[in-house]
């Protein structure tokens, strides 16, 4: 009894017992034993589609990627071009700095006390490469002379639109829209001459489609020569679909190119998918002669979109927002905007359909001190977006090599 097959039982127990200590050790990694999560079944929750996989933060030292899922390259599109990639997303690449460092300045760090302790900058290679610089209110008066400005979208699109009255609005009040309707349109002149800039309340995508028609129809009969288009809060909040989101950002652009504004937005030579070529579509591809050194003829819309600010959900009163409004709903939003025909390559020109303005990287990169409610920024955030959309405005009404 005291012995198995010729040894002794409790050389047994150790020969068993040494067994069960090495068939929980696999390649050095020490796994859980029996009677712990080995043996437990997990049913698996049902599958859904994968977003597509996050867009990394652009580096100085790294290569414009294309925010489309296919390579422009096979399809014969320029997107090397200094003006290609200066539009489709170079141009907004910057960061904040302490304004005592602050030696290129665009946002911040003003007199006027809306500009915080900080100075945002455009990155070295957009200054080089895209000659991105402050716009001061007399130059961007003189590019809009005669012009229209229409934004349209959500509350942070609302933003935007104060900090273009902030800087350009024949009011210097102008820009805190005082009024105890938040949701509502709004009108105002411009510091140049017969310029004017619009508001429609616009906050989910859908209603942006639908407000398109009333802006390039408009009594003056007097298209926007710059649309800066943005919505996704609402959508986050009131739907928490992205496939949902894709869809209407579908319709969206489907709307942009479609024949009764191709008039306002189509050149010779470029395909519907070049609807919003902008004014870079009066010079054709890259090179092509008649080309409007001035911006003062042929300008076709240039349109813009808005990605999504950063949300601080541990500054949001409601359970329901912080529950859905995360910072990671916000960045899977605007990879669905990014992977939309919005964000397709124009041809020839090798640009994106529209020009993207990276709000969430700009309120993201100012951090969680600038924002009281988690969602809205301080003024310096929205001066900065401006920025971007008056160097891109600049760059695609004027000659550029």
């Amino acid at each position: 009894g005291s012995n198995v097959c010729g040894f002794s039982l409790p050389t047994v127990c150790f020969v068993i017992l040494t067994g069960l200590a090495v068939s929980v050790t696999r390649g050095g990694r020490s796994r859980v034993g029996l009677g712990e999560s080995d043996v437990v079944e997990v049913e698996p929750s049902p599958a859904r589609p994968s977003p597509p996989s996050p867009a990394r933060p652009h580096h100085d030292d790294e290569t414009t990627r294309s925010p489309t899922p296919t390579d422009p390259s096979e399809r014969g599109l320029n997107v090397g071009s200094h003006r290609a990639r200066c539009l489709s997303g170079d141009l907004g690449r910057g960061d904040w700095v302490a304004c005592d460092r602050a030696a290129h300045a665009v946002a911040g760090c003003d007199p006027a006390g809306v500009g915080g302790d900080r100075a945002w900058e455009f990155s070295p290679p957009a200054r080089e490469r895209c000659e991105a610089s402050k716009i001061h209110r007399d130059e961007l008066a003189s590019m809009l002379a005669g012009k229209t400005v229409a934004v349209v979208g959500d509350s942070a699109a609302r933003m935007v639109y104060a900090a273009i009255l902030r800087l350009v609005a024949v009011d210097a009040d102008a820009w805190r829209l005082a009024s105890s309707e938040k949701h509502r349109d709004w009108t105002h002149p411009l510091a140049a001459d017969g310029a004017v800039a619009k508001f429609a309340w616009a906050p989910f995508a859908q209603n942006v489609t639908s407000r398109l028609t009333d802006l390039f129809e408009d009594d003056e009969g007097r298209p926007p020569a710059a649309l800066v288009m943005g919505a996704a809060l609402w959508h986050e909040l009131h739907v928490d679909d992205a496939g949902e989101y894709g869809a209407a950002l579908a319709n969206l652009a489907a709307k942009l190119a479609s024949p009764n504004l191709a008039g306002t937005m189509l050149d010779a030579g470029e395909s519907r998918r070049g609807a919003l070529a902008g004014a870079e579509g009066a010079e054709g591809a890259e090179g092509a002669e008649g080309a409007e050194g001035d911006g003062s003829a042929g300008a076709r819309t240039v349109a813009f979109w808005l990605t999504p600010s950063r949300t601080v959900p541990a500054k949001f009163a409601d359970d329901r927002k912080r529950a859905r409004m995360t910072p990671e709903k916000g960045e899977a939003y605007a990879r669905v905007a990014s992977s939309s025909p919005l964000f397709e390559r124009v041809a020839p020109t090798g640009r994106t359909f529209v020009v993207p303005v990276d709000l969430g990287s700009i309120t993201a990169s100012c951090g969680e001190e600038c924002t009281e409610d988690g969602i809205h920024y301080a003024p310096a955030s929205y001066d900065a977006a401006v920025q971007i959309i008056a160097n891109a405005l600049r760059a695609a009404w004027t000659e550029y090599t």
